[in-house]
């Protein structure tokens, strides 16, 4: 066999090997993520969500969250803000829609001694959560921060 014909047949192979796709396996989440600001008593694998708060009727109008749950909803305001405004028409500010839960916490200390602020639960709103979600799923999507451009057209408005 000759140089050339050598030479033929390994490019050959080089260019049907480059054409083969390689797909990843599929990340199936096995439970939700771990939040240390959880409080004692409650399942720390919650994504800091503690649970869907019902009125008298069945409705939900909100959630408990977390600390560290606040503390995302909030870093992605910053991060999404401008743009939220841009899409929905709505203004988001720290802490739009979450406020100090009187929701019990589990804890083995005594009723006299004041909640760490690590572990404190805060209630968002139902509207707010869903603001919180569409935000999470942006920032999932790897979506852009807002730009220099949305900050200084806001600075001239």
């Amino acid at each position: 066999m000759s140089k050339s014909a050598i030479w033929a047949l390994l490019a050959a192979l080089l260019l049907l090997e480059g054409c083969n796709t390689i797909t990843p396996d599929n990340v199936e989440n096995k439970r939700p993520a771990f939040d240390s600001s959880t409080p004692d008593g409650y399942n720390p694998y919650n994504s800091g969500l503690i649970e869907y708060v019902e009125d008298s009727e069945g409705r939900t109008v909100g959630a408990i969250i977390t600390t560290d749950a606040r503390a995302r909803y909030n870093a992605l305001i910053q991060a999404y803000r401008l743009q939220f405004k841009d899409e929905y028409k709505i203004e988001l500010n720290q802490d739009s829609g979450v406020e100090v839960s009187s929701y019990p916490v589990k804890t083995k200390r005594s009723v006299t001694d004041p909640i760490p602020e690590a572990k404190k639960l805060y209630f968002i709103t139902s509207d707010y959560m869903t603001y919180f979600m569409r935000l999470s799923a942006w920032s999932k999507n790897k979506r852009d921060s807002d730009s220099i451009w949305l900050k200084i057209k806001e600075k001239v408005s």
